[in-house]
């Protein structure tokens, strides 16, 4: 057991990197909740301030995922964002008029981000298109719902992509 970062904040949401060498946690500091990155060395540096908890890397480790607060259609909304490590560049991938939507996930091959989508009491697992060449966010028509709309939540790819794993609470 080692430990890669203690400081006497609020750490949490611990997301590791595809390649498992290097974590995204969220330290909640002074009321703003600020992501580092700390790798085996620990070496930990911020890599996102003021933004919301990590949920997902890409497959190389550029891009993190992270769930953010947004305005959509005048109100606010819990959105997927995702974070260039590169450019540093924020932006919104997936956001949803009347839901909000959390943990967002990267497929083994980058071309979906998996989500779990809240609406007011009722949740389910959406596939949200994702490319880097195309405008974010990407419009709803485009997206796959593969739950229906009972409490699911928590969804993860299979290691080859041809499968969604979700917690749900129909049994």
């Amino acid at each position: 057991d080692d430990v890669l970062a203690t400081t006497p904040n609020d750490d949490s949401f611990p997301v590791v990197t595809p390649d498992g060498t290097a974590v995204a946690y969220k330290d909640s500091k002074n009321g703003k909740a600020t992501i580092y990155r700390v790798d085996m060395t620990h070496r930990s540096k911020i890599i996102c301030y003021d933004c919301g908890r990590p949920t997902g890397w890409s497959s190389d480790g550029s891009k993190l995922l992270y769930q953010c607060e947004n305005k959509y259609k005048s109100e606010m909304h819990r959105s997927v964002c995702m974070l260039s490590l590169e450019s540093g560049k924020q932006q919104v991938v997936a956001t949803k008029d009347g839901s909000s939507l959390y943990r967002g996930h990267f497929s083994p091959d980058d071309k979906w981000i998996a989500v779990h989508a809240d609406t007011r009491g009722s949740s389910s697992i959406l596939l949200v298109p994702f490319s880097d060449k195309s405008p974010f966010p990407e419009p709803e028509e485009r997206w796959i719902s593969i739950s229906d709309g009972s409490f699911d939540d928590a969804p993860r790819w299979s290691p080859d992509g041809n499968t969604v794993y979700f917690m749900s609470e129909r049994d």
